[in-house]
């Protein structure tokens, strides 16, 4: 092989692997937005940046009873993992359909993701007849 032969090799070789490492790379992920029932609610669980740290969590919740507290807890089961719950604030009411009461809007301060994978977000809608929960699944990248 000539020397041209050998440089064209090691440049065609230098591209691949560059443009594979640029395929690979780890892109930050949009945001994730899963929704489920918890009871009569319908809860929508967004978190804006899923990355590991400690992130604020948006949740809205629409049903026929009012709301008196919302918990949000994230545990990590495979791995034994679980955040320490983080009690949600009100931050708008939803406007209000005939016959339904909606809760509205809770931000959810510093919910901690201390590992890249898969986490369960257990969203708690405590009400006038007792605690409902859901469980939503969330993909935190590192």
């Amino acid at each position: 092989m000539t020397v041209r032969g050998r440089w064209g090799v090691a440049v065609t070789a230098l591209a691949v692997v560059t443009a594979l490492a640029l395929l690979l790379w780890p892109h930050p992920a949009g945001p994730v937005d899963v929704a489920g029932a918890a009871g009569r609610h319908q809860v929508r669980l967004v978190v804006e940046t899923p990355a590991v740290g400690a992130r604020d969590l948006t949740v809205e919740i629409t049903g026929p009873e009012p709301v008196d507290r919302l918990v949000v807890a994230a545990v990590m089961a495979e791995m034994g993992h679980a955040a320490v719950p983080v009690t949600a604030v009100p931050v708008t009411a939803a406007p209000v359909a005939a016959g339904t009461t909606a809760p509205g809007r809770f931000r959810a301060a510093g919910v901690e993701f201390f590992m890249a994978g898969r986490w369960d977000v257990a969203v708690t809608v405590h009400g006038p007849d007792g605690a409902v929960e859901v469980v939503l699944p969330v993909l935190i990248t590192s």
